[in-house]
């Protein structure tokens, strides 16, 4: 399967109300197992927020006794699966957590994927809105005054910000998964959405 296909699968350690804590013994071993694996984990307690859903498949980690929670998304577009860890010791969870990302064909974790922007000079006014948005020092001026992008090693993976600030949509991802970030066509409302970050 192509990688722009792929998702990505989010993982949550709940410990928040209808959920019992983990001892820091079972917490450690849990989060070393999956940290270890390379994947990403958002810990969560009772009073804790975490950054709202994005699309990708969600596994929340709990012991939640007898009563496993079921939930999903009212939209649609995430799909979101609770998994009991009464009977789990970290080694089990990261197995747990890989058959899972098997199941939902979410990209493995570690795997490089080429990722760099590509600029259509036909659209791009030369802004430089990309140039101080990115952190990450990706784009540069040539001596013509022109932007480009010349550190493609520094472009995080997964990251479009760029993309999304642009206000012409002519910074293009090929591996992103949908458009007009992956290099579809662009529509009138593709632009009118991006003109309004600015």
């Amino acid at each position: 399967m192509s990688l722009k296909d792929q998702t990505t699968l989010r993982i949550v350690l709940y410990e928040g109300d209808g959920a019992q804590p983990l001892d820091a013994n079972e917490r450690l071993a849990t989060m070393t197992a999956l940290l270890e694996r390379g994947y990403s984990v958002t810990r969560t307690g009772a009073q804790a927020n975490v950054a709202p859903a994005d699309r990708t498949s969600l596994l929340v980690l709990g012991k939640f006794g007898a009563a496993t929670p079921q939930a999903e998304d009212v939209d649609g577009h995430v799909a979101v699966r609770f998994q009991n860890l009464d009977s789990f010791d970290g080694a089990r969870v990261a197995e747990l957590v890989e058959t899972e990302r098997t199941q939902r064909n979410s990209a493995r974790h570690g795997d490089w994927k080429p990722w760099f922007p590509v600029i259509d000079y036909d659209r791009c006014t030369n802004c430089m809105q990309c140039l101080s948005f990115c952190l990450f020092g990706v784009y540069g001026v040539d001596g013509g005054g022109k932007i480009q992008a010349q550190n493609h090693d520094n472009c995080k993976t997964n990251c479009p910000a760029c993309s999304r600030v642009c206000p012409e949509a002519a910074i293009m991802f090929p591996k992103y998964k949908s458009g007009p970030i992956n290099g579809d066509v662009v529509s009138a409302e593709d632009l009118q959405r991006e003109k309004m970050k600015i």
